[in-house]
């Protein structure tokens, strides 16, 4: 499960204005993301690499592998 700012001519593109994705029965090696511990699990934030902004990032994992995605800034 990624969310990504693409590049576009060599240069990052604007991130797509999603505000908030969900993301439901996820998995990893057929189970579900979980029932992996939290040290086996990456819990990355987006941040834009020229100003710092936080761009997007994922909230808590729930049962059946249940969790959001939530979009800060566009750019």
């Amino acid at each position: 499960m990624i969310a990504e700012r693409p590049t576009v001519n060599g240069s990052l593109a604007n991130l797509s204005n999603f505000r908030t994705m969900t993301v439901s029965a996820s998995q990893a090696n057929g189970g579900a993301i979980s029932s992996y511990s939290a040290a086996k699990r990456l819990d990355v934030r987006m941040s834009s690499a020229s100003t710092g902004d936080d761009l997007a990032d994922p909230g808590p994992i729930g049962a059946g592998g249940y969790f959001t995605v939530s979009q800060h800034h566009c750019r």
